[in-house]
């Protein structure tokens, strides 16, 4: 299974180094995206708090720790 893993992941840096490179050419296969609906955004957060306060919280930090 880890062999797997490792196999992906170097396909993964491959496929990204070619396309940074310009070696594999991309815009045709986003042309055929589908477009991106508009999200909403969202007024209040899950818990009701406020976000600044949850970002300057540590006990938020920790507790995503």
């Amino acid at each position: 299974m880890s062999n797997e893993i490792a196999l992906i992941q170097e396909f993964r840096t491959r496929l990204i180094a070619d396309v940074v490179t310009g070696e594999l050419d991309v815009r045709a296969a986003s042309a055929s995206l589908p477009e991106m609906t508009k999200l909403e955004p969202i007024d209040e957060l899950a818990g009701g708090g406020d976000l600044e306060e949850e970002i300057d919280d540590p006990a938020t930090e920790e507790e995503a720790a």
